[in-house]
């Protein structure tokens, strides 16, 4: 199991493995200053760590998009092929 979760608002969170014991947290500063930048892009790819980055920033500015339901995501995978 490999997914990475942004959380609580200051920390994304990250399962590497199977465990649960496998979690690892990091700092929204960390992952802005491009310490979590190489796991991200060759774990989920280059495009998972641009919107990861663009997430915190519109967290921390208080413009936090409304998320997107499941039906959404379906049709935009679909789109982007």
């Amino acid at each position: 199991m490999m997914y990475l979760e942004v959380c609580s608002g200051t920390h994304v969170r990250t399962y590497i493995n199977q465990s649960s014991s496998g979690v690892e947290l990091t700092s929204f500063d960390d992952v802005l200053a491009g310490k979590m930048d190489a796991e991200v892009r060759n774990l989920f790819g280059e495009q998972t760590l641009k919107e990861l980055k663009e997430t915190i920033i519109l967290m921390r500015s208080g413009n936090v998009p409304k998320p997107e339901t499941k039906a959404e995501a379906m049709l935009r995978r679909r789109r982007e092929g």
